[in-house]
């Protein structure tokens, strides 16, 4: 693991060599291992580690990029020489951002050495602990349990120098009988944070629940969503939806709707890196510092994210979510968190005479982002609701539902947050929900 003063020296040697009229250094290292198991065994354990440096120089009106994953000092003057190569046969460009002055950044405590680096017999313990209940009720366990840490840095020939390390710690476990699933996962940058038993003994509810599930006619139900099914569905709002550029260039439903209700005076969302359930860092892919924005409160749609160019276009100023250069996707929210309600997922369900409880979705995709169309799956877990109680599991369903029409049909929050990793990297910060009028379009088999 590179320290701060190590990074910095490998800066200071390609910033002193360059002859570039600026450059710009973006340092990346990583470790994580990842133990999986199913069956009720350990298959594979795997460890992958990773450092690299990409330089960005800009020299006449041209620029250059270069990236190397070999960090020796001959090698790092290779690279900035071929950034240097490389921009000579650049178009000249007139409108090229300076680069970032140095800032002040605030402080992150997301990182715990004991996270990062797990002791591989403990891991097998955790593993262990799953593996035996599991038999224990006659199901199969299968998962992964994986840990690391991340560090991102960057600095650049204006004497800017930032730099940030968090640890990662994901444990995810499904169970599954000869027709019936289930699954639970936790993350966090805080191992303390993964509550072992309760994954656990979720996971084997759930499927155990789930046995001989029965047919349901589709169409539109009252739905109490997990928070991990919630996390499914904002992950499409926050890169589809609030995607800026595609607001600007008028490709998805929000492009004019600034400043006005588009979801239930019940949501709130922003984007806030410094939530202590997030694992976000303080700045930005150039250097600025990272400030905290107001996507939607209480249902208004209030402000956007801005790079530096799209914020310069707009006449607006930037707010720290620039992505590494190049970058043709604009600026996104990487850290969502949706505000709290006032209910819990188990009052949800005793408030619902009729309605489907949904534990996880997957494979969604989506059909139209003018409209915010999704379609996806169930999974792990559907049961029907009657009277205030879960009666019987239900064989999956496939949904196709609009976000807008969804979010504007909410009937409750839940009054706490947890934290989702999604599959892009990162996470949210997100509260189950119950939503009327929300539609599945087909059902399954199983």
């Amino acid at each position: 693991m590179y320290t701060q003063d190590e990074i910095k020296s490998l800066f200071d040697h390609i910033i002193n060599s360059s002859n570039a009229n600026e450059t710009e250094i973006l340092f990346d290292e990583y470790e994580r291992s990842s133990t999986r198991f199913s069956n009720n065994v350990i298959t594979q354990n795997l460890s992958q580690k990773n450092k690299s440096i990409n330089i960005r120089v800009i020299k006449d009106k041209r620029i250059g990029l270069a990236e190397t994953n070999n960090l020796s000092k001959e090698s790092l003057l290779k690279t900035l020489n071929k950034a240097l190569l490389s921009s000579q046969y650049q178009k000249q460009q007139d409108d090229i951002l300076p680069l970032v002055n140095p800032q002040k950044y605030d402080e992150t405590q997301n990182y715990l050495k004991d996270t990062a680096f797990i002791n591989p017999v403990k891991k097998a313990e955790m593993i262990k602990m799953a593996c035996d209940k599991a038999k224990e009720n006659m199901l199969d366990a299968a998962g992964f349990f994986s840990n690391g840490y991340k560090i991102i840095s960057i600095g650049n020939s204006k004497g800017l120098f930032a730099y940030n390390i968090f640890s990662t710690a994901d444990y995810n476990l499904s169970m599954e009988d000869h027709n019936s699933s289930g699954w639970c996962e936790e993350s966090s940058f805080d191992l303390s944070n993964i509550h072992l038993d309760t994954i656990i003994d979720r996971a084997i509810d759930i499927t155990l629940k789930s046995r001989n599930p029965i047919d349901l006619d589709p169409g539109r139900y009252t739905v109490i969503l997990s928070p991990d099914a919630i996390g499914e569905l904002l992950y499409f709002l926050a890169f589809d939806g609030f995607n800026t550029l595609g607001i600007k260039e008028k490709s998805n439903y929000f492009h004019n709707k600034l400043g006005q209700k588009v979801f239930s005076d019940k949501l709130s969302i922003w984007d806030d890196y410094s939530h202590p359930l997030s694992n976000g860092i303080p700045f930005d892919f150039v250097g600025l510092p990272r400030k905290k924005v107001t996507l939607i409160e209480k249902g208004i749609f209030k402000e956007v994210v801005l790079d530096r160019k799209l914020a310069m276009e707009m006449g607006m100023d930037p707010n720290g979510h620039s992505l590494p250069e190049p970058n043709t996707s604009g600026p996104l929210p990487l850290n969502i968190v949706m505000g709290t309600g006032d209910m819990s997922i188990e009052e949800m369900i005793q408030s619902t005479d009729k309605g489907l409880y949904v534990n996880r979705l997957h494979y969604t995709n989506i059909l139209d982002p003018m409209a915010m169309n999704l379609t996806g799956m169930t999974r792990d877990g559907l049961f029907l609701i009657e009277n205030g109680k879960i009666t019987k599991p239900v064989k999956n369903f496939r949904f196709t539902e609009s976000l807008i029409h969804a979010f504007n049909q909410i009937e409750a929050i839940e009054n706490k947050s947890t934290y989702i990793r999604s599959f892009f990297g990162g996470g949210f910060v997100v509260s189950g929900m119950k939503i009327s009028d929300f539609n599945f379009s087909s059902k399954t088999e199983f």
